[in-house]
């Protein structure tokens, strides 16, 4: 990406380049060319100081565009690194670039989708919502794990199997059991009393910001770290590989649903994200762009 990305930023008289946080040609792009660079914490654990960690393998990508050498790696985060989960979601011995800057998580609705009609009809019974994301719903056998441990339990249970999954695989269900390739998810939760997840990042910013608990079935990526935080603070249980079957997962929701201090360790991450700042991007980027300017 480096040479098209500086070509790029040329051609448009960039002032400022913007890249997520697992993504490095933008930083390198914005050196060579003398401009600002902010990073957006895109990954569960992206708000963590990586300097060090990433000085090594980014030498030979300075090189090329003809930077000197970074020892230190300031580079990855030399100007700004946003952050959109509180600072306690890594723990306390977390430690953060010096220009990270939190901000409130705000989650985005699906534009144009409304909550189900059906939705109105489920009562009388704690709601679990199940969702493997956009691309870990096609984990060979995965859902029909969760719908075998879940399908009888006294909840309504909400399966959005993927977009690209038919629900008629599934067979027959009873009524308190529905599935769609896809769900409302972010205006689904606040009537959730579980969300069953992969762990996904994002997924597991929605539920948290709501103050659900969850239980996690990590799979691979950032999921694992994310789990990990998630059952540190005491918002869900973790699904390990070797525990992949039925009765264990039927079991941790039983103990999610059962206990209501998961409810409560949730609630107070969700008024963690609450007091932090509005998620005002633009002017941190504005900012940036007028201090590196006087520079």
């Amino acid at each position: 990406m480096l040479p098209d990305l500086i070509g790029v930023a040329r051609q448009w008289s960039a002032d400022l380049i913007v890249r997520e946080s697992l993504e490095f040609a933008g930083c390198v792009a914005a050196e060579a060319l003398g401009l600002p660079h902010a990073s957006v914490a895109a990954a569960a654990d992206s708000a963590l100081d990586r300097r060090r960690d990433l000085a090594g393998p980014l030498a030979p990508l300075r090189q090329q565009a003809g930077l000197p050498a970074d020892p230190d790696g300031d580079m990855a985060f030399r100007h700004l690194h946003l952050c959109f989960t509180p600072p306690g979601f890594d723990g306390p011995e977390a430690r953060f670039p010096p220009t990270a800057r939190f901000f409130a998580h705000h989650s985005t609705p699906t534009p144009h989708e409304d909550l189900p009609p059906w939705l109105d009809q489920l009562a009388g019974r704690p709601t679990v919502l199940v969702s493997m994301g956009t691309v870990f719903h096609r984990t060979p056998g995965l859902q029909e794990t969760i719908l075998a441990a879940l399908r009888d339990e006294p909840v309504n249970l909400l399966i959005a199997l993927g977009f690209d999954q038919d629900p008629a695989r599934l067979g027959p269900l009873p009524p308190h059991v529905r599935v769609q390739p896809t769900l409302p998810q972010v205006a689904l939760l606040p009537r959730c009393a579980l969300l069953v997840s992969h762990g996904g990042f994002n997924s597991v910013k929605e539920a948290l910001a709501e103050g659900v608990p969850l239980v996690i079935v990590p799979i691979a990526g950032d999921q694992p770290y994310c789990a990990r935080r998630c059952q540190a603070l005491g918002v869900g249980r973790v699904i390990g590989s070797a525990g992949r079957n039925a009765a264990v997962i039927r079991a941790a929701v039983r103990t999610v649903l059962g206990d209501p201090a998961y409810r409560e360790h949730a609630r107070r991450i969700r008024d963690e994200v609450r007091a932090l700042p509005p998620a005002a991007a633009v002017t941190a980027l504005e900012q940036v762009v007028d201090e590196h300017a006087r520079h």
